[in-house]
């Protein structure tokens, strides 16, 4: 079949046609207005340094063919510093092994964590810390909550670990994956 027949096609002239522009522009114009977000939460944590002498150095897990490098951030006037490389750990969140939650989170793009919606209950995450130690923790629920429900982040009694990247339509939402520390 030519081009030009292809072109002519009551698939492409009228209004079927035009109604599909006009579709396209408003979706462009959606993504345009409402880009996607910083995997970041509103809202007030009261997090304390956990001065820890040695910082996670790789978030691995497995099950998705997952190894990262982990970059150490700090909330800075509210704003949730994210590395564009590899993972980031709050470092004023929990430390790992030790009651709290230690936080991990990304963007949700396909080389950093975006694979995360993959991952599995009893599925394991492995840190590795600077002086090569493996902290294993075994995924125990997946969540896809709003940037407002912040008591998903809190510390619990529990040693945690909170690994969280975007979600939903333009990075709306945060798709949270919690892990308890595995008994070794």
């Amino acid at each position: 079949m030519s081009l030009r027949k292809i072109i002519q096609s009551p698939l492409l002239t009228g209004k079927w046609y035009r109604r599909l522009g006009w579709f396209l522009v408003a979706l462009a114009s959606l993504i345009v207005i409402f880009k996607p977000q910083n995997p970041s939460f509103r809202g007030d944590l009261n997090l304390q340094s956990t001065g820890l002498e040695t910082y996670p150095q790789r978030l691995l897990i497995s099950a998705i063919d997952l190894d990262l490098p982990v970059f150490k951030v700090r909330l800075k006037d509210g704003q949730w510093p994210v590395s564009e490389n590899g993972v980031s750990y709050l470092i004023d969140s929990g430390s790992l092994g030790q009651a709290g939650k230690a936080i991990f989170y990304g963007h949700n793009r396909t080389q950093l964590l975006g694979s995360l919606k993959l991952v599995r209950e009893k599925d394991l995450i492995e840190i590795k810390d600077a002086e090569g130690v493996v902290w294993p923790y075994e995924v125990m629920q997946i969540l896809t909550v709003s940037p407002q429900e912040i008591e998903v982040l809190k510390a619990t009694e529990e040693p945690t670990l909170v690994v969280y990247t975007c979600a939903g339509f333009l990075d709306r939402q945060r798709l949270v994956v919690l892990a308890k520390l595995k008994k070794v």
